[in-house]
């Protein structure tokens, strides 16, 4: 049998899977594939949009500010789903703009649909085709995970709200476990982080092949692979805590009222640790007031530490509270049953 010639030999080498391609590839598969929808899925992603958005709102908005009467701008509106949910707040108006004139298509008929009066255009969030002091509210969820320049965005956010206005800012931070937007394939928590560029575009093609026999009645469509890395490649920010609270530093005429790192119940406290705090928070929620006269200090972030530690410890009151009187419970009914 002839050898292989030393250029086909090379070319072999080079396009072969690294050690590290075949072990994050391995590692995946201990691990689930997530339940929320992909981006193709359109009706189910507005679904999916919208639960999000009220769980944003119940929890999150409506405790900084009522949405009646307020002229929203919602930033990388996307298909509209979270959109629809402030429509139902009786706002005045709603404005959702988004680079992709695709989704804004999508987000248009959803809310039509929905009998939700909206306006939808294409515009660049650090570049808004509005007037100074448009809006009451100014919302941004899952958009800074994109913007590239942070800080040009949050000054035309400053530019746009009116007096008094009201920022709501809501990302995932560049070094949390699911940042990548590769789960569809890739699962392992932080494997952005932990493997080189090579190692992750390799390990999406073995994940690819490995799953190309599907499960019965299981839906073969999926997104393309490469189309998958492109995202992760060029259209993620890779914006960290650190470099949003230098970007907040920067700009003026807007006060600091929240900044608070969620994260699992488990890992909480690992969000007090400089450094770790990046790894182990799932989203970094913000909110920002129109005033001219104030800008963000370093200070303020300090103040944000003290309000996370009293948020932390009214919740595990609440817990042992609630743990207290269910083990309290469970006494009173053995003794019911101990003594009918």
């Amino acid at each position: 049998m002839s050898a292989e010639p030393p250029g086909d030999q090379a070319r072999n080498k080079a396009t072969s899977p690294s050690i590290a391609a075949r072990l994050l590839a391995r590692l995946n598969r201990f691990f689930r594939k997530p339940s929320k929808p992909q981006y193709f899925e359109v009706e189910a992603y507005q679904n999916w949009l919208e639960k999000n958005g009220e769980d944003l709102y119940e929890h999150f908005y409506s405790k900084h500010t009522s949405f009646e009467g307020k002229c929203i701008l919602d930033l990388a509106c996307g298909y509209g789903g979270k959109a629809a949910v402030y429509g139902r707040q009786s706002p005045e108006f709603i404005c959702g703009i988004d680079l992709n004139t695709g989704v804004i298509r999508e987000a248009q008929g959803h809310l039509k649909e929905l009998q939700i009066s909206a306006e939808f255009s294409g515009a660049e969030a650090g570049l808004l085709p509005f007037l100074d002091s448009t809006f009451d509210l100014v919302i941004s969820d899952d958009g800074f995970d994109h913007f590239k320049q942070p800080a040009r965005v949050l000054d035309e956010i400053a530019r746009v709200l009116k007096a008094g206005g009201i920022a709501l800012i809501s990302f995932v931070p560049y070094y949390s476990s699911g940042c990548s937007h590769m789960t569809e394939y890739l699962r392992v928590p932080w494997h952005h982080v932990a493997f080189s560029r090579k190692a992750l575009r390799q390990a999406l093609d073995l994940v690819a092949a490995e799953s190309e026999v599907m499960p019965s009645g299981t839906s073969s469509q999926r997104s393309d692979v490469s189309g998958v890395f492109s995202t992760f490649e060029n259209q993620l920010s890779r914006l960290t805590i650190r470099q949003f609270r230098k970007a907040l530093t920067g700009i003026s005429g807007m006060r600091l009222v929240r900044l608070r790192k969620q994260s699992r119940d488990s890992a909480r406290p690992l969000t007090y640790l400089p450094g770790a705090d990046e790894l182990f928070t799932n989203a970094l929620y913000c909110v920002l007031v129109k005033e001219e006269s104030q800008r963000v200090r370093g200070l303020d972030f300090g103040h944000q530490i003290l309000l996370d530690f009293a948020q932390d410890a009214r919740a595990l009151a609440r817990r042992a509270g609630l743990l207290a009187a269910s083990d309290a419970s469970k006494r009173l009914a053995a003794e019911r049953t101990d003594h009918p």
